[in-house]
Formats: structure tokens, C-alpha cells, sequence
């Protein structure tokens, strides 16, 4: 039974779970992102720290004659962690964490185009203009902890 239970401490099973609640859902580039980090656990949990991440990705399509599939090619714009609290025994019951993260006003300015192969891929495609470019945001809320992170990942608009 005690490996059972430790099977489950390390994944996570029946730990409780993380959600983030924001003002709103669509930005523009240099504003700042405010909301609510809400840890909901079943039980006390030692972990190394509570943060959010910020992540925006290019992510480019280009029609593949030879396999008659879409390749995309992704290439990370910003990805960075705030840390929200330090590493501690979070307690069981809801708790609630504010937070604000900067969305990089210049991010934007001029599309990544990576080196070597997968770059000359993009720039033969662009060339053809055959390059649909899609630009994806993500916050993650994470609370780290031996095993499996307990994690909430949510899509916002920045336009």
C-alpha cells in the first residue's frame, strides 16, 4: 500500500490542481498581463516554488510536395519564468497568488528565422511566398515539485 501511495505522490494523483483567471484574454504588445494564480490542493505539498511562464512561438506552415503534408517549423520567440512564490509547503485548501507579467513591446519587430537547414527552408519559402506564419501566446502557471509538476496552460491574443 505504501507504494501505491508513493506511485501516486509522484504523479500527482490526487494532489489537487492549479487554474489561472485573468482580467481579460486579448492584449497588445507591451501591456501587462494581470491575474490570479489559484493553487487548489488536497493536502499539504513540499515543492521548490510556484511561477508563471510566459511563451510566444513563430510558428511557420509550409505545403511539403513530397510527403502531400503541412511541415511546421516552430521557433520559440520568449519564454520566460516568473517566479511567484519560493520553494515551501504550499497548504491544502485554495489559495490565491496575484500576478503581472510584461508582454515585450518589440517582441515582434522582426520574425526569428532560425540557422542552418530548417532557416533556409523558411527563407526558400518566403521567397515563394508560401509561408503562412502563425504567432502563438501561452501562460503557464507551475508548481514544482518532486515528480510530476502540477501545471495549468492557458492560450491568450496578443495583437
Amino acid at each position: 500500500m505504501a507504494f501505491l501511495q508513493g506511485v501516486k505522490d509522484f504523479l500527482g494523483i490526487g494532489r489537487g490542481k492549479i487554474d489561472i483567471q485573468l482580467k481579460k484574454y486579448s492584449y497588445i504588445l507591451g501591456e501587462i498581463v494581470e491575474g490570479t494564480i489559484i493553487l487548489s490542493l488536497n493536502k499539504p505539498v513540499d515543492a521548490q516554488g510556484l511561477s508563471i511562464q510566459m511563451i510566444c512561438n513563430q510558428i511557420t506552415t509550409k505545403w511539403n510536395p513530397q510527403t502531400r503534408h503541412n511541415d511546421e517549423l516552430t521557433v520559440s520567440l520568449l519564454d520566460f519564468t516568473q517566479p511567484i512564490d519560493n520553494a515551501k509547503t504550499y497548504p491544502a485548501g485554495n489559495t490565491t497568488y496575484p500576478f503581472q507579467i510584461k508582454i515585450p513591446a518589440n517582441i515582434l519587430d522582426k520574425p526569428k528565422i532560425p540557422d542552418g537547414f530548417a532557416g533556409t527552408l523558411v527563407r526558400t519559402a518566403e521567397a515563394l511566398n508560401h509561408t503562412p506564419v502563425t504567432i502563438q501566446w501561452w501562460l503557464i502557471a507551475r508548481l514544482s515539485v518532486k515528480g510530476i509538476d502540477t501545471v495549468k496552460q492557458i492560450n491568450i491574443l496578443v495583437g
